[in-house]
C-alpha cells in the first residue's frame, strides 16, 4: 500500500500480499527496547479477503514491509504471539495481530567494551561506535 506521503507499507502472510488497501490498516505500533528484548509489532486491520482471515495462524510466515517507496523498503518477520479475527458483518473481517519481530539486524552481533575507568567516559566511548 502506497501512501499519499510516498511511504510505502505492506503486510505478508506466507506470499501471499497486496490485500491491504490505504483505508484499511486501523492500527500498527511497533515498540523497540534497550536490551536483549526483541521489538514487538501490534497490527489492526480490516479486509474482505477471506483467504487472509484463514491464513493468520502462528505456523504461517507474517511479513511487514515498510520503507520510503516500493523500491527501497526492508522486511521484516514477525513471530505471531496472539491473534484475534472477528466478523465485523458478511465479508468483511477485523485482524489483530501481535508479535515480536524475530530478526538478527535487532540482537546484539558485537560487544562492546570499554577499559576507562570513569562510567561516564566508558558509555561515551561505547555509544560513539554506533
Amino acid at each position: 500500500m502506497q501512501h499519499p506521503s510516498g511511504f510505502y507499507f505492506d503486510i505478508q502472510i506466507e506470499s501471499y500480499e497486496g490485500f491491504l488497501a490505504y483505508n484499511d490498516l486501523l492500527h500498527f505500533e511497533m515498540i523497540e527496547t534497550a536490551g536483549l528484548e526483541l521489538p514487538t509489532v501490534e497490527i489492526l486491520f480490516t479486509t474482505s479477503d477471506s483467504k487472509v482471515k484463514d491464513m493468520i495462524k502462528e505456523a504461517n510466515i507474517f511479513r511487514i514491509i515498510m520503507g520510503q517507496d516500493k523500491s527501497n523498503y526492508d522486511i521484516f518477520q514477525v513471530q505471531i504471539l496472539e491473534r484475534d479475527v472477528k466478523v465485523l458483518q458478511i465479508g468483511s473481517y477485523s485482524c489483530y495481530i501481535k508479535g515480536f519481530i524475530g530478526d538478527k539486524r535487532f540482537l546484539m552481533d558485537k560487544i562492546q567494551m570499554s577499559i576507562s575507568s570513569n562510567p561516564i567516559e566508558g558509555m561515551i566511548e561505547v555509544c560513539n561506535t554506533f
